[in-house]
């Protein structure tokens, strides 16, 4: 058989696994996911936020260390997430909990913003830290605002569900991305 006639077997048989391994997903990571901290705004706004970043990231297929572990990690070193965290903090506690990162997300306004055009118009600003523990470095650092106008929600303090799901994503997008 002549190589000119075997050579785009030859291409298609090496080519095609390769190509089809970009696009495979990524293998899972541990990530620990810590509680959401509010700094300014109803500290009910948390939980709700915590859970949309889980819900992601199980979403994306990785495993999250257990809530348990990690409020026993918090309790043990006595970490006050309502402060910012260094890294070296935010390593340890990545280390205890056997976690390749670490999520720490602050939760810095809720409420009126500047720009509002109407008297129903609030904003939640959110800062998402990630972590890669082994390295003790910064693998990511993002900030992300939204607006809403929820008429159904009740109390101006807290951020409506469809406000959290659409800042977390956002957020959360560009990790994703990275890990794939």
């Amino acid at each position: 058989m002549k190589l000119s006639r075997f050579l785009p077997f030859l291409m298609a048989a090496t080519l095609v696994p390769f190509c089809l391994s970009g696009a495979a997903a990524a293998a899972p990571v541990t990530i620990a996911v810590l509680p959401v901290a509010v700094v300014n705004g109803d500290q009910d706004n948390g939980p709700p936020v915590s859970a949309a970043i889980e819900a992601v990231l199980r979403e994306a297929g990785h495993r999250l260390t257990d809530s348990d572990s990690v409020a026993n990690v918090l309790g043990a070193t006595r970490e006050n997430l309502a402060t910012p965290r260094t890294l070296i903090q935010l390593t340890r506690m990545g280390r205890k909990l056997g976690a390749k990162y670490i999520i720490y997300t602050r939760l810095l306004t809720v409420g009126r913003p500047f720009s509002a055009t109407r008297d129903s118009d609030r904003s939640a600003v959110m800062l998402v830290n990630i972590v890669d523990v082994a390295s003790g470095r910064i693998k990511q650092t993002y900030q992300s605002a939204g607006d809403f106008t929820d008429r159904d929600q009740l109390q101006d303090s807290m951020v409506p569900d469809r406000a959290v799901q659409s800042i977390v994503h956002r957020l959360l997008e560009p990790f994703l991305e990275m890990l794939r």
